[in-house]
């Protein structure tokens, strides 16, 4: 397998390369293996002393290991991906679209960004299941005007994760109207308490001086739970 990694050509200076391309290739692919969350837990994991002895055993190869953000500053590459979610926690890829330079504003010399690639992804999901009834799941950096608008033309339901800084007038108005018409309900999930509130029809102006508006349901669940140290 390294003689096979050893063959895939070399574009960096040569003197300026602590870690070979094949240890990098390596180090990439034991992240997958043992199936890594994030990368500090890849850095907390791959550098326990005798982890790097046993690995050392197998490939005399690796002089010393890399740090996580080394390999992603010489593989990674940026791909915004439509996965289907089911409740059980299973995720299987889709659509996949990659962030590349040139479809970027090359004029102003903008890189491509995540929100130009869901235009685009979403056009191709739209073009393929055009009929298909979907809720998307999104996270928060798809919390503005021109995302929420393009799933309601395509007549799709989302739910985003809206985090404290997002959409400062949206919790604004969240707050304000709650405060007069406390809606909500309280459960227990395991061992954790949960408190949930919500209002709903919050107009959101966006876009062009605040001309385009977007009616939105808020969601918010505080959970509380007691920890005890053994």
């Amino acid at each position: 397998m390294l003689a096979r990694l050893g063959r895939i050509p070399e574009p960096r200076h040569p003197k300026q390369c602590r870690h070979r391309l094949t240890v990098l290739l390596l180090y990439g692919l034991l992240m997958f293996v043992f199936q890594f969350a994030s990368q500090c837990e890849v850095n907390r994991e791959l550098t326990r002393p005798q982890f790097e002895a046993n690995l050392r055993r197998l490939f005399p190869e690796l002089e010393t290991l890399p740090h996580a953000d080394t390999l992603f500053r010489r593989l990674l590459v940026y791909v915004l991906e439509a996965s289907l979610a089911f409740n059980n926690g299973l995720v299987i890829p889709l659509l996949s679209e990659f962030l590349e330079y040139a479809m970027g504003d090359t004029k102003a010399d903008k890189q491509d960004g995540e929100r130009r690639a869901f235009a685009r992804l979403s056009a191709r999901l739209k073009a393929l299941f055009p009929r298909l009834p979907i809720l998307l799941l999104l996270d928060g950096l798809d919390a503005n005007g021109p995302v929420m608008q393009r799933c309601r033309q395509y007549h799709w339901q989302f739910m985003i994760v809206l985090k404290d800084k997002d959409l400062p007038t949206v919790w604004e108005e969240f707050h304000g109207l709650h405060a007069v018409q406390p809606d909500g309900c309280q459960r227990d999930w395991g061992t954790r308490h949960q408190r949930c509130a919500w209002v709903n029809a919050i107009d959101y102006a966006f876009s062009d001086h605040g001309r385009r508006h977007l009616s939105m349901h808020v969601v918010v669940c505080e959970e509380t739970w007691e920890t005890i140290d053994a």
